[in-house]
């Protein structure tokens, strides 16, 4: 039996959810977790938590609705299921922490055939610049499939994913990640600096003059990577 889905929704969820996905690193729920499927699972018990102190003791402490929308954009930006656009897909989650990007399969099944040797223990770690060139692979797939329609939507993603692929090895995609890394956003940064006077925080910044310094993408771990992984 074949199977056919337009992996342009992946491609579109990919780049969209790259902030999330790989720039920030940190947990939305105290405590140690090793992967996004277990941050998801956590955050869904936490909110029946929340329900069921609301509805059996009136209490206020953690608003459900809010708390509902954190797990929501986690989970958005997670778990690969998010941007099937109901496809049959696997029920994998994806995190990053600095080198390595976690994969972990949920207890889900979308077939009952379904199955991935490589996944040890529902889980399995890659280096972050495999994790990069696969997803490179695929948009740049995408991009040159989608090349030569000529459409309103197809404009509007070749420009998107065309966008995300020129800036993926910029200094700017490598200052995202540092600042992700170390869990502070550029505007807390600027304010906080005020020398930087509002300009990125490499601008015209030669490649070699940020050797020592951990904003270099084709140097630092935790910043974006470049190149093939081998």
């Amino acid at each position: 039996m074949g199977l056919h889905w337009p992996v342009i929704y992946l491609a579109r969820w990919l780049v969209r959810s790259w902030p999330k996905l790989f720039e920030e690193q940190q947990w939305p729920l105290p405590g140690w977790y090793r992967n996004a499927r277990d941050v998801c699972n956590g955050l869904d018990n936490r909110l029946l938590e929340i329900e069921d102190a609301l509805e059996h003791s009136g209490g206020n402490e953690d608003d459900p609705d809010a708390f509902a929308e954190v797990r929501d954009a986690f989970v958005s930006t997670h778990a690969l299921a998010a941007g099937a656009a109901g496809g049959l897909l696997p029920d994998l989650y994806f995190a990053r922490d600095g080198g390595r990007v976690s994969i972990a399969m949920g207890g889900g099944k979308s077939h009952p055939n379904t199955w991935f040797p490589f996944l040890e223990r529902g889980e399995r770690d890659v280096p972050v610049a495999l994790f990069v060139d696969a997803v490179r692979g695929v948009v740049g797939w995408v991009l040159e499939r989608i090349g030569t329609i000529e459409h309103p939507v197809c404009n509007e993603d070749r420009a998107e994913l065309r966008d995300w692929l020129e800036k993926l090895d910029s200094p700017l995609a490598a200052e995202a990640a540092l600042l992700g890394y170390v869990g502070i956003d550029e505007a807390r940064l600027h304010e906080t600096c005020k020398t930087l006077a509002g300009e990125p925080i490499v601008d015209d910044v030669p490649y070699d003059e940020l050797s020592e310094v951990l904003l270099n993408p084709f140097e630092s771990p935790a910043a974006a990577p470049s190149g093939t992984a081998g």
